[in-house]
């Protein structure tokens, strides 16, 4: 769990507080997803994992961003099998000696920070990364912000948008997830008119997220097997 800033919590706050209605909606009827049977577990603690596991609306409205980037291309995501969640953020030491030990060859992790957990670097071993879309000509990055434990929605968005990439290690997760943003860093965050309108024409029966971790666990045991797709 990094450091917040409150000026960077506050500057969010008062952009989230011009949502229209409709979308507030949207991410409402969302949130009600996210904590139902039908999604994946991993999802809500990937992007916002609270001490209290109490989510706002505006982190529904966060996920549902991050699932339309996903749907778009613009998000790619890998986990990497770490086999522990991790341990209390002043075991910073402890954290880093487990995540070293789960790191594929040529990786390199560093665990402390200011505005973030620290680092993972993988520089050209690229993790295996699985895309709904391939875009023409994706933005690529050589490592990815550290969050471990407890994070907020905004400090998500923020790493993505600003870093490119992130690694995230909640509480009680196994997995190392890695997201890596492909779109333009500097550009507006996506508007959920076509997600909504998608929607309304087609309920989804398999939301982007739920068709990336099947794929992902597809691509795990093809590897645990030998098989090659």
């Amino acid at each position: 769990m990094a450091t917040k800033s409150g000026s960077e919590r506050a500057a969010f706050d008062a952009v989230m507080e011009k949502l229209p209605a409709a979308k507030l909606k949207l991410a409402i009827d969302y949130l009600k997803w996210v904590q139902s049977d039908a999604a994946p577990p991993w999802w809500a603690d990937c992007v916002c994992q609270t001490h209290t596991g109490r989510l706002h609306p505006y982190d529904g409205y966060i996920m549902l961003m991050l699932e339309l980037d996903l749907a778009l291309g613009q998000l790619a995501m890998a986990r990497i099998h770490v086999g522990q969640g991790p341990a209390p953020d002043k075991e910073q030491d402890r954290n880093e000696t487990t995540l070293r030990a789960a790191m594929p060859p040529g990786w390199s992790v560093d665990v402390g920070g200011y505005d973030s957990d620290g680092s993972i670097h993988w520089g050209d071993r690229r993790p295996d990364f699985v895309d709904l879309m391939t875009m023409s000509d994706p933005r690529m990055h050589p490592g990815a912000a550290l969050e471990i434990g407890t994070t907020a929605s905004h400090k998500t968005l923020l790493h993505l948008r600003r870093r490119g990439a992130l690694a995230r290690w909640p509480y009680g997760s196994e997995y190392l997830w890695i997201f890596e943003f492909r779109g333009n860093a500097w550009g507006p965050c996506p508007e959920q008119d076509d997600l909504e309108r998608q929607r309304d024409a087609d309920p989804l029966p398999r939301p982007a997220i739920v068709c990336a971790g099947l794929r992902i666990e597809s691509q795990d045991s093809s590897c645990n097997t030998g098989e090659q797709g």
